[in-house]
């Protein structure tokens, strides 16, 4: 273990507990500590440890079985990548390298008031939808290949894999409603709730519906949180069906309602809005938006031991450090241009405690 996978580790270890609540503590710790001492890059065994970990992070909360499901399917679409294209960039490591990231920091700066079910819905799981991103760009290539090749006039002969988000945004509503909450349960409309109430002036609904049109193209960031909240929701139809506001405790959660409509809700409008939504300010100052800050800066940040190009392997993490100072985060990177290009990157981020500077060499090879 080196560089920035080894200071990360310091800083959650004495934390990891409460990740598990001490149900196979030592079980999380050592398949933690040998997934940030394993080389990077498209690994196969490195990706199947993540899922691994991924799961058993979510085994508390009753929902271990959906990054087990989305996260193996998509590391088998990314491990076929690589037949194609060798630099392919992982997103099931990285995931998982978001999250432990993301600990050290809420630790570290004591963010207590993101909650550990938001955070590891969020880091964990705001890729799952790059399989469908992927699948509709091939099936673009269809229509452009059908319009101008095939001169085909017709618009609806090839599929169009992004339509079937419309099947999943629909949410349960029990028979018995409650009808001191509003009868239409759509993830959509309700992400548009949530953002509204950060204070942001984009419209969700808008934008999910440009995607589905193609007007701006399927982004993973929005196809995710769709997918996230409908499993979520499955599971609450399965275990609380009355959506009911109490203590439910079934197998290792708590399904009182409110966990789906505050904690899973705020999680899947951060990674709604994690990637390429444009008009959107992170504010790091408002309570309300430091999940999606969060998410957002430690997805910008997390680029070791990731291919790249023809680097199949990645930077090392000994390229990268990281260090806390009282409030303040500390990111050492070893070149100016990349001090450069993640400044670009995290422009709408606003109100971060978080410097980027250049290393010394001394650090760099340490």
């Amino acid at each position: 273990m080196e560089g920035i996978n080894k200071q990360i580790f310091k800083f959650i270890e004495p934390y990891l507990g409460e990740l598990t609540k001490y149900r196979g503590t030592n079980r999380v710790k050592s398949q933690i500590e040998k997934f940030l001492s394993m080389q990077g890059g498209n690994n196969t065994k490195r990706q199947n440890l993540a899922v691994q970990i991924s799961a058993n992070l979510l085994l508390q909360n009753s929902k271990w079985d959906i990054p087990k499901k989305l996260l193996t399917d998509l590391a088998k679409l990314e491990f076929n990548l690589r037949g194609i294209n060798p630099g392919h960039r992982d997103h099931v490591c990285h995931s998982l390298s978001n999250f432990l990231l993301g600990w050290a920091i809420i630790q570290q700066l004591k963010l207590y008031q993101i909650s550990k079910l938001e955070w590891k819905l969020a880091s964990l799981l705001h890729d799952v939808g790059y399989p469908l991103e992927l699948s509709n760009n091939f099936n673009n290539f269809l229509r452009k290949y059908e319009k101008s090749i095939l001169k085909w006039k017709q618009k609806d002969r090839s599929p169009k894999t992004i339509h079937t988000l419309k099947d999943y945004t629909a949410l349960y509503k029990p028979k018995y409603h409650n009808f001191n909450r509003a009868p239409e349960r759509d993830a959509a409309a309700l992400i548009d709730k949530r953002l509204k109430k950060w204070g942001l002036s984009i419209k969700g609904k808008t934008i999910f519906n440009k995607t589905l049109n193609r007007e701006i193209g399927p982004d993973h960031g929005i196809i995710s949180a769709i997918l996230v909240m409908k499993a979520i929701d499955k599971k609450y139809e399965d275990n609380n069906p009355l959506q009911e506001y109490r203590y439910i405790p079934i197998g290792n959660s708590d399904w009182n309602f409110e966990y789906m409509e505050e904690q899973v809700t705020n999680a899947c409008s951060a990674i709604f809005i994690h990637n390429q939504v444009d008009d959107v300010i992170f504010d790091f100052n408002e309570e309300s938006m430091k999940l999606a800050t969060l998410l957002k800066v430690c997805d910008e940040l997390q680029n070791w031991d990731r291919p790249k190009g023809k680097d199949c392997k990645g930077e090392p993490p000994r390229s990268y450090s990281l260090k806390f100072l009282g409030k303040n985060i500390i990111f050492y990177v070893n070149n100016k241009d990349k001090k450069k290009n993640l400044k670009e990157k995290l422009k709408s981020v606003h109100g971060f405690p978080l410097q980027i500077k250049v290393m010394s060499n001394q650090k760099s090879t340490s």
